[in-house]
């Protein structure tokens, strides 16, 4: 078994113009390497956001890294657990920021590995965590790397100049989960979802400015399980055959550099309206001249609708067009369908009443079990059938928390006065307390009847198991 002791940065830029755990689920763990009061650990208050209830900046940073890798946590399967060291970072000559530019964040994985037992592939290198995942076993436990004593397989990280003033870029981090980032402002959560990925594969490690395949400690260069899926359509080769100089043409063979992993290529096409070559092989980004830490290991620029896995940050996406498929080429076994657990809460409201009572609903979470959740809200409008409701994505609730919803239907559906209906609450684990509450402040009206504060009645959901099934009467 050979071994590489490196950390492979990838970036993901951001630029303006000049002119302007669920069944066979992995479990990933973030380990905080932040200094006291800076980056995860910054007490700045904040109000929570986008279904994120932290309450400090560094809270809120810290539960959108939670929920990018539950997002990939749920979607791939390993038997070992995947451990992510992730820091901030101030701009610098090295992470440059201005007005115009900035680089956001990177990440890569620690070691990588050859030859291991369960390795599919001879003499080729692949990523901590999927050669983990490949041979059943922790290849790098903690311990055997001063620089990482936890064995982390990803190291990954942010800029925090976008918070904080030091950098004359005009937008800030949305720390929100629901994918609704605010004009002006950059989704977090897309950014870790990106970066993930490059830790856990989407990457070469072939050499930018020469061509060359990496060589490992022992000084043989190898083949990575990236690279082995490359083809470019002009030589008509792939990478694995190709001499150095070859691939080094290739890296900026714009249009010609694809994807032929036979995942991708089986979906690309019902997918994707642009971006994608002929064989149904997508477009690699591969820009003349090269460009350090975008080159080769992103999506083209071309591929249309955007996909997570582009060079440069295109908007909020927590959805994966066909990157999915690539971590399957890449070996990567995916999560199977993860239980789903149902709840009803059969009223809610934000509508006027008689006598100037005006009527909300507060909705209350609470995850009594050991396990994180990951749960959705959709609105079952009144007088419909509830299939083509409002749904969030998935959002998560850590085990023994709770999270609140005032005015649920205003501030999470952006329904108007005068909405009412049910809330179908589904989750991965069957230990969510649904509670929720339907009051209204006393109207002057009622002054004789009501004394002070408030007016309202709540109300548990309903269980799936409870409830009456089509046909029978009871």
């Amino acid at each position: 078994m050979a071994r590489a002791g490196v950390l492979s940065l990838v970036a993901l830029f951001l630029a303006l113009p000049l002119a302007g755990t669920a069944l066979g689920a992995a479990k990933i763990t973030i380990i905080n390497a932040d200094p006291a009061g800076f980056g995860f650990n910054d007490p700045a208050p904040r109000d929570p956001v986008g279904g994120n209830p932290g309450t400090t900046l560094g809270e809120q940073r810290l539960n959108v890294f939670k929920y990018a890798a539950s997002f990939w946590g749920q979607r791939l399967s390993s038997p070992v657990e995947i451990l992510v060291r992730a820091n901030f970072f101030n701009a610098s000559a090295d992470y440059p920021c201005s007005a115009t530019s900035a680089v956001l964040g990177f990440a890569g994985t620690v070691p990588i590995w050859s030859d291991f037992e369960g390795a599919p592939r001879a003499n080729t290198w692949y990523s901590s965590a999927l050669a983990n995942k490949l041979a059943g076993v922790d290849l790098f436990p903690a311990g055997t790397d001063v620089d990482y004593p936890d064995g982390e397989d990803i190291g990954a990280q942010f800029t925090a100049s976008l918070d904080d003033g030091s950098c004359a870029f005009p937008t800030k981090w949305y720390y929100g989960l629901d994918a609704n980032a605010p004009f002006g402002t950059e989704d977090f959560a897309t950014v870790v979802i990106h970066e993930l990925a490059h830790g856990l594969g989407f990457q070469s490690f072939v050499t930018r400015t020469t061509g060359g395949k990496l060589a490992g400690d022992d000084g043989v260069a190898r083949d990575d399980a990236f690279m082995v899926h490359l083809w470019d359509a002009t030589a008509g080769k792939g990478w694995p055959e190709m001499t150095n100089a070859e691939r080094l043409a290739s890296i900026t063979n714009t249009g010609g550099l694809v994807w032929n992993g036979p995942a991708v290529v089986a979906v690309a096409g019902s997918v994707l309206s642009a971006g994608v070559g002929p064989g149904g092989r997508v477009q690699m980004y591969a820009p003349n001249p090269s460009e350090k830490g975008s080159s080769v290991s992103h999506w083209d620029t071309a591929v249309s609708p955007n996909e997570t896995m582009e060079p440069y940050y295109t908007g909020p996406k927590h959805e994966l067009l066909v990157t999915g498929e690539l971590m399957s080429d890449l070996g990567w076994g995916l999560a199977s369908g993860s239980p789903v657990y149902t709840w009803l809460l059969p009223s809610s409201a934000k509508t006027g009443g008689a006598f100037g009572a005006v009527w909300t609903t507060t909705l209350y979470l609470g995850n009594r079990g050991s396990a994180d959740a990951l749960f959705k809200l959709k609105f079952l409008d009144n007088n419909k059938d509830g299939t083509a409701g409002p749904e969030t994505l998935e959002l998560p609730l850590p085990s023994n928390q709770t999270i609140t919803y005032e005015d649920v239907l205003g501030t999470v559906f952006s329904k108007g006065s005068g909405s009412y209906g049910a809330i179908l609450v589904t989750a991965n684990v069957p230990t969510l307390n649904v509670l929720g509450m339907t009051s209204t402040p006393v109207p002057p009206a009622w002054a004789g009847c009501v004394s002070s504060g408030g007016y309202g009645l709540s109300v548990p959901a309903v269980q799936a198991s409870d409830m009456i099934p089509a046909g029978p009467v009871r």
